[in-house]
Parts: C-alpha cells; sequence; structure tokens
C-alpha cells in the first residue's frame, strides 16, 4: 500500500492506498485506510516496546546501515566515474570524425547521447540512495543518548521532527500487515522478532465523524413535549452539551436536527387532551401535573371553569 497525506482541519494527516489496481489498469483505489488512528495505535505499541537498551541497540542499527550505505555508495561512485570515462571518449570520437561522413557522424552522436544518459542516471542514482541513508546526525544521536530514560519524552517532544519518528520507526519495525473487514487487523512484526496483533474498529469517515450523538437527540425528542427549537438549545448549552463538531447549539441547529432525524416539534404533536370535557382535563392536570408547576401546554382550563374569576363583592 501506499501512502498519501492532506490537510484536515489544518493538521496533516494520512491515508493509506492500494493503489495496484488503479495504477497497472486505470482503475479505481482498490482500498482507502486513514492513517491517523491505526498510526496512533502502532505509536502506543513502539512506546510500549522501547526501552533504553532498545534505543541503543537501534544507534548501532544505525551505524551498521550506514557503514553498509557507505559501502554501497562507493560502488556507485565507482560506477559513475566509469560511465562517464565513457561518454568522454565517445565525445572525443564524435569530434574526431570528418563531418562529411553523415552516415558515421550520426552513428557516433547516438553512442555520446547514449553515454551521456548513463551518466545521468547514474548520478541520479547516487543522489537518491544518498538522501535515503542519510545518517543521523551527532546532535540527535547526543538526544536520543541523553534521553534513552525516557523514551516517551523523545516521542512527544515537539523538537523532534517527524521524520525522525519514521526513522525510529523504521528501525524497530520489519513491516505492518493490514486487513480491513468489519474491523481492521494490524500485524505487526519488530526487528528484534516479536509480534503483534493489533486489533482497531473501522474508522468513521465522511458526516458520521460530526454526527449528533444519540443520546442528545433522544434530549432533543423529550424535552420537545414542552419547549421551542430555542428554548430546547439553551438547555443542553446548560448542560454543557455539544454538537458533533463541538460547538454550542442555537435554534437553526436545534431545528435541522429535528429535521433530520424527523423528529415532531412543539406544534405539531397532538393534543393529549382533545375530545375531554373540562372536568377530564383538569382531572388529569391535577394527576399529571407537579406542585411547583404551572398547567402544562396542553391543559385548556378556563378562570371561569376554576371559580377564580372576578367576584362581585
Amino acid at each position: 500500500m501506499t501512502i498519501a497525506y492532506h490537510l484536515r482541519q489544518g493538521r496533516e494527516v494520512s491515508d493509506y492506498r492500494c493503489m495496484t489496481h488503479a495504477i497497472q489498469n486505470g482503475g479505481t483505489v482498490c482500498q482507502r485506510i486513514p492513517g491517523p488512528g491505526i498510526e496512533q495505535a502502532i505509536a502506543s505499541l513502539l512506546l510500549k516496546e522501547l526501552t533504553p537498551l532498545a534505543v541503543e541497540a537501534a544507534l548501532k542499527v544505525t551505524d551498521r546501515l550506514s557503514a553498509q550505505a557507505a559501502d554501497a555508495d562507493r560502488l556507485r561512485s565507482t560506477h559513475l566515474q566509469r560511465t562517464q570515462h565513457r561518454a568522454d571518449l565517445a565525445k572525443r570520437r564524435f569530434l574526431a570524425i570528418d563531418p562529411d561522413n553523415r552516415l558515421v557522424a550520426d552513428s557516433l552522436a547516438a553512442d555520446w547521447k547514449a553515454a551521456l544518459r548513463e551518466v545521468a542516471a547514474a548520478r541520479k542514482d547516487i543522489e537518491s540512495a544518498r538522501t535515503e541513508a542519510e545518517p543521523v546526525n551527532e546532535a540527535l544521536r547526543e538526544k536520543l543518548a541523553q534521553l534513552a530514560d525516557d523514551v516517551h519524552r523523545l516521542w512527544h517532544d515537539p523538537g523532534t521532527p517527524m521524520r525522525e519518528r519514521k526513522r525510529i520507526a523504521r528501525l524497530l519495525i520489519t513491516d505492518v500487515t493490514l486487513i480491513k473487514a468489519e474491523r481492521i487487523t494490524a500485524q505487526v512484526r519488530l526487528s528484534g522478532g516479536r509480534h503483534h496483533t493489533l486489533d482497531l474498529p473501522l474508522p468513521l469517515g465522511g458526516g458520521k465523524l460530526w454526527q449528533t450523538p444519540k443520546p442528545i437527540v433522544a434530549a432533543i425528542d423529550t424535552l420537545l413535549e414542552d419547549h421551542t427549537d430555542a428554548e430546547i438549545a439553551d438547555i443542553l448549552n446548560q448542560r454543557g452539551l455539544t454538537s458533533g463538531k463541538g460547538l454550542p447549539f442555537h435554534r437553526l441547529m436545534v431545528r435541522d436536527i429535528r429535521q433530520d432525524y424527523q423528529l415532531t416539534s412543539q406544534d405539531s404533536r397532538p393534543n393529549p387532551h382533545a375530545g375531554q370535557t373540562d372536568q377530564e382535563r383538569r382531572s388529569t392536570a391535577a394527576l399529571d401535573q407537579p406542585a411547583d408547576r404551572g398547567p402544562s401546554r396542553w391543559t385548556e382550563v378556563r378562570r371561569d371553569d376554576l371559580g377564580v374569576g372576578n367576584r362581585a363583592g
């Protein structure tokens, strides 16, 4: 799988994509797995596995890899010198030919161009290999030695660039196999030979990340019995609740949630006392209404019926 980076809310995040079918056949991406959750789980695993001895061993491995890279660099440099020598020889042959001999001149020119392409390829190979095999600088080596007793501090230190975190991970991890089904299984093989299997939930995608939590939807449905959208927004904010994006509620937001979840508004709910006589309504209100509250919105009681109207004295 290949890795791709993009910005999400101003922060760089990664995606792991299977691009074989897309590259070879021009088709769609086989599958895509968001990287933050997987990377966080593997980083936690590494922090548990890392010890000062492991850091020291990683530095020794780095030194051996640097020595091997230096040997390979000498071989590439020798190859570059040979290709450069052949290019110089082809150039001299081309310049020495009689210009009137067009057939021979064209053949020598083609040889010279081919030799120059070999020189360019050899030089590019050297530059690429040197970039990948860049040794750990002395400043980072000293930092690793000083923080060997606190690997967590090293990993979370803002001064440690992501490039060095990836270097540490590459030294300690042989490979990671991802299996995507109803959940994600990450099989991690460490350089020391130990294997770990991580069982991770499928990351939420798209609007599900910002979906209103179900308990809040249920609370809104309950509050709609006696409150308007604006009143419900104030109540939710007083309870310290926020939307799926972490924002405070307002009237329009409650209205959108009500419409999205097809919740019945206060004015659209049926009157539970419809068809009852005044006496039945008064009886229901006396049984249902708490002592510290006034009549509910469905209790339609006239002042004359209660006998509290103004009377002539």
